[in-house]
């Protein structure tokens, strides 16, 4: 039996968020975390730079879970705007997370932004500072990861990503996932 591991994604297109965290017998561990990046090509029909994006953002997931042999992705959940381009963006990250599940069996948790905070912070109006620290303090590894970052907004996005790991260890379906798959679990908070 092994522990649990989960990638977690703070989902963005031109920024996501990610983070590998082990809960073990000791507690949680942040293993990896950082920020896909990518940006426009203005060179190129948008259609086709849509899809060099998605599967620059797809290999560099697909890659980290095959490196840390996961088997759960959590996300934070779809939120949609009034604005449609940004909605459009938003919904490729989903798309390409959704094929990254089924390509590697894992089931892909969703947990709202809300119920993130109010997990890792003991309320739902935390701010991106609060959460940041809330999961510096929760997670072993997770500050040596995050100051490795050097943008703040960057750091907030793998910050983010490493509560929706940790909101998603509370979530009754990933203990079901968890003892199905043979997982050892820490106790939960």
């Amino acid at each position: 039996m092994g522990d649990l591991r989960i990638l977690a994604v703070d989902p963005g297109f031109a920024s996501l968020g990610w983070a590998v965290v082990s809960f073990t017998d000791s507690g949680p561990v942040c293993e990896a975390a950082g920020v896909l990046r990518t940006s426009a090509d203005r060179t190129k029909l948008k259609y086709n730079d849509n899809v060099d994006r998605s599967r620059y953002l797809y290999e560099n997931l697909k890659q980290t879970a095959d490196q840390f042999g996961i088997r759960i992705i959590a996300s934070e959940a779809q939120s949609w705007t009034r604005f449609a381009n940004a909605d459009r963006a938003l919904a490729f990250s989903f798309g390409l997370l959704s094929a990254l599940g089924v390509e590697i069996g894992a089931p892909i948790v969703q947990i709202t932004p809300q119920v993130v905070k109010a997990r890792v912070c003991g309320k739902k109006t935390a701010s991106k500072d609060e959460v940041m620290q809330a999961v510096c303090k929760l997670a072993t590894g997770s500050q040596d990861r995050l100051e490795a970052i050097r943008a703040t907004t960057q750091r907030e996005h793998a910050a983010d990503a490493i509560g929706v790991a940790l909101a998603a260890f509370e979530e009754p379906l990933v203990y079901g996932i968890a003892s199905v798959l043979g997982l050892t679990k820490c106790e939960q908070r």
